[in-house]
């Protein structure tokens, strides 16, 4: 195999995808985790065995900008108040992320 050059290898993106959330008024980006919250969320898995949903949601979910939409504590008043959404929210972000590849090879 041939070393690459620089100019031959694409560059990284986050995979992205859009999601009605009625609640706030329209659509947010759901987008991947970048290295370190993927590495916080997993070690956090590890001491506790399940995956927070909130700190999930604080990384993935964003504007269109780029710009989180809520922080993890201000996920957990919405999830309080909006279960459904969070829920189908935290599935979306789960596929996104590959985290439900991420379950199935542990299985």
């Amino acid at each position: 195999m041939a070393v690459l050059n620089k100019s031959e290898v694409p560059p990284p993106i986050l995979p992205k995808e859009t999601a009605e959330v009625p609640s706030l008024g329209g659509e947010v980006i759901v987008q991947g985790l970048m290295l370190t919250d993927r590495l916080e969320l997993l070690f956090y898995e590890s001491e506790t065995g399940r995956i927070n949903l909130s700190l999930l949601l604080s990384h993935t979910v964003v504007d269109d900008k780029g710009a989180p939409i809520y922080t993890q504590n201000e996920w957990e008043l919405f999830g309080a108040n909006h279960f459904v959404e969070a829920l189908q929210l935290f599935k979306t972000a789960k596929r996104v992320c590959g985290l439900d590849a991420d379950v199935a090879e542990k299985k």
